[in-house]
């Protein structure tokens, strides 16, 4: 009975024009698919599995479609959509990929390339111009161990890990820092340089300066005076010379003769300095060095010679100075493939 209603129905179903070609519609008597659905008085179906639990697919020319998983009266439910790879496309005219959630737990959200430009994975953050494998990242992190990349290739920058390393890395062309502030240590494996434009030929040459070092941290407080009529003369300092300062150096130089017995009359108190053995109207250049002092230094003495971190033992800021290859550098790790 049940088999020849159903035949009844699709004989029916035929006669009323709605099989065609195999295809089935509702609503249309020229069905374009296998099954297609159509009512001109209304923009939504409904898929129900009861009264209340439903699935909504809506069409209108203002949101365009809208897949809707709720329970009547109460709330939104979860949309679940499962696949090897889900895929999301959009645009006019053509429709690329967007979007990609992949079925290792990746979300690459691209550009019109075949793998593009945002990927986030549980390990890794990263943006890209191009291709994940590609040379051109801008930017990516690895929740591992808190480690920062920038780059835009030839060029590279590299912030630290969790252990302090790899503060700030370039590769290639030197990279720039513009105004900034350091609290804490600075350390310079190279020269410590300031560069400008050559004021002789500022269009082809640069000029290049290089810092003083010393093994202790020393403030340097220069310049000239003219002795009286008796060869002496007291220099003032600044008045922070001595909240500063401790062990001072002097050094004097005689200029225009000879004069063998000029001397520190009296060392600093109070932030002044006497001079005194030179020739009356002498010109005489000074020079007062004092090793700082304040809180800070007080609290983290500075200290020239320290031991390696077990981390960094058996390796090098510069390893080809001593024979051992480029992998042996702290500091020096691989950018791609970590």
């Amino acid at each position: 009975m049940k088999n020849l209603y159903l035949l009844s129905v699709l004989a029916l179903m035929l006669c009323a024009g709605f099989l065609n070609a195999q295809n089935v519609g509702i609503g249309t008597t020229d069905p374009q698919s296998k099954l297609d659905l159509r009512d001109g008085n209304s923009s939504e179906m409904r898929l129900s599995l009861s009264n209340t639990n439903w699935a909504k697919f809506q069409y209108s020319a203002a949101e365009g479609l809208r897949i809707e998983a709720k329970n009547e009266g109460v709330t939104f439910t979860p949309l679940h959509l499962i696949g090897r790879d889900i895929k999301l496309f959009s645009g006019a005219g053509t429709t690329p990929e967007r979007m990609r959630l992949t079925s290792d737990g990746n979300l690459v959200i691209m550009d019109n390339s075949a793998m593009g430009s945002y990927n986030l994975s549980n390990s890794t953050l990263a943006l890209r111009k191009t291709a994940i494998s590609g040379s051109n990242l801008v930017f990516r992190d690895y929740n591992d161990d808190d480690r920062f990349e920038m780059r835009a290739d030839p060029n590279s920058w590299v912030l630290a890990d969790g252990d302090g390393n790899n503060i700030i890395q370039t590769v290639g062309n030197p990279g720039q820092v513009f105004s900034t502030t350091v609290l804490g240590n600075f350390n310079v494996t190279g020269n410590k340089n300031f560069i400008m434009d050559h004021p002789l030929d500022p269009a082809n040459k640069t000029l290049q300066h290089s810092c003083m070092e010393s093994p202790e941290v020393l403030n340097v407080y220069p310049g000239t005076t003219i002795l009286d009529e008796e060869g002496k003369a007291t220099v003032e300092l600044p008045d922070y010379f001595e909240v500063l300062n401790k062990d001072y150096r002097y050094q004097l130089t005689a200029i225009g003769g000879a004069a063998p017995s000029l001397h520190i009359s009296e060392e600093v108190d109070n932030n002044v300095f006497s001079i005194a053995g030179g020739l009356p109207g002498m010109k005489v250049s000074w020079e007062v060095t004092g090793v700082r002092n304040d809180p800070y230094f007080q609290d983290h003495p500075y200290q020239a010679v320290q031991e390696k971190t077990e981390k960094d033992k058996g390796h090098y800021y510069y390893p080809q100075g001593y024979g051992m290859p480029l992998e042996m550098g702290i500091n020096r790790r691989p950018l791609e493939n970590k």
